[in-house]
């Protein structure tokens, strides 16, 4: 059960970790654009495309 318990916490981690990452994409993406940075905006459209264009619908 314990081994359960522990594996369950594993994947929880890993789940946050990725949450955590995009969180902080999309921080990047806003500081971006609010700075008018557009060697920053391409090198995020090459890195992932699908998450700038995710900010850019949501403004």
């Amino acid at each position: 059960m314990a081994y359960g318990i522990l594996f369950c916490m594993k994947l929880k981690i890993k789940r946050l970790e990725k949450e955590n990452e995009k969180i902080e994409a999309r921080r990047k993406i806003y500081l971006a654009i609010l700075e008018d940075d557009e060697d920053a905006l391409l090198a995020i459209m090459k890195k992932d495309k699908e998450l700038l264009l995710d900010v850019i619908n949501g403004l």
